[in-house]
């Protein structure tokens, strides 16, 4: 059996609204291949280019690198990002975006990209003032109570390390 192809990594964002100085609010998803996944309340989403289509003008596209052949995002991602869990503040598309990051290339989004949302989030849990902003259209999505990225992260990372060492013992097994 061949060796697979190594996966190009492409990370697109795209700013949202307004900046206010420095700070700026993005929606991030990743290309593995041509194929977008990204994170809604649908849960992750994977379609040809989608996000790049539907904003041209204001999407940028970043390669990020190549992820190994067998690495498979929405086997390891599928159970921490399911449908009906997504936070407006707490997690997100960005949220998503790191984790997948971390599981494909061992690397993390810029934290630029999640700036705006980690001072809404801190902001709204002290003061509510996110939820008050928006007139209550931001409510904290209690699916998303249990969520802790930094664990996420340490088991996405577990899982691309044991992916290599298999990936390593069946090249053994060959050669």
């Amino acid at each position: 059996k061949r060796q697979k192809t190594p996966q190009k990594v492409v990370l697109v964002s795209t700013p949202l609204g307004f900046g206010v100085g420095s700070l700026q609010a993005y929606h991030t998803s990743l290309l593995v291949n041509d194929v977008e996944y990204s994170f809604s309340d649908e849960g992750i989403c994977v379609a040809q280019d989608a996000h790049l289509a539907k904003y041209p003008s204001e999407t940028v596209t970043t390669e990020v690198g190549f992820a190994r052949g067998e690495a498979n995002i929405m086997a390891v991602l599928q159970a921490h990002f399911n449908r009906g869990s997504y936070d407006l503040l707490r997690k997100n598309c960005n949220s998503f975006s790191d984790c997948g990051l971390a599981y494909l290339l061992g690397g993390r989004l810029d934290d630029r990209f999640c700036q705006m949302e980690r001072i809404g989030h801190a902001a709204d849990k002290y003061t509510g003032v996110v939820q008050m902003a928006t007139g209550g259209a931001y409510t904290p999505n209690p699916r998303a109570d249990k969520f802790d990225k930094e664990l996420i992260l340490s088991l996405v990372r577990e899982a691309a390390n044991r992916e290599v060492k298999l990936a390593g013992r069946k090249a053994k097994k060959r050669g």
